[in-house]
């Protein structure tokens, strides 16, 4: 156990994911550049996003295209983070 290197790569990735959609209002060129950096697919449906966490279905999370709700980022991002990790 002591051999293995400690990784902080999920805690690392939790605070990238809040850090990203803390502010979210609507899919700029910026969250999407970073959605991707962190290894999210972004697909356009309708009136949301859907984002896959390294092309794995069972990781699909939807965004609305606009939000008037100032806590949906927020709401987004402690799902992503509750579900990942």
């Amino acid at each position: 156990m002591e051999a293995n290197p400690h990784s902080n790569h999920a805690a690392e990735l939790a605070k990238g994911v809040k850090a990203i959609l803390k502010d979210y209002r609507t899919m700029d060129a910026r969250i999407r550049g970073e959605l991707i950096r962190l290894g999210f697919s972004l697909s356009e449906d309708g009136k949301h996003f859907k984002i896959v966490y390294h092309g794995d279905p069972r990781y699909m999370f939807v965004l609305p295209k606009t939000s008037s709700d100032y806590r949906a980022g927020r709401n987004a991002a402690s799902d992503i983070t509750g579900i990942l990790f």
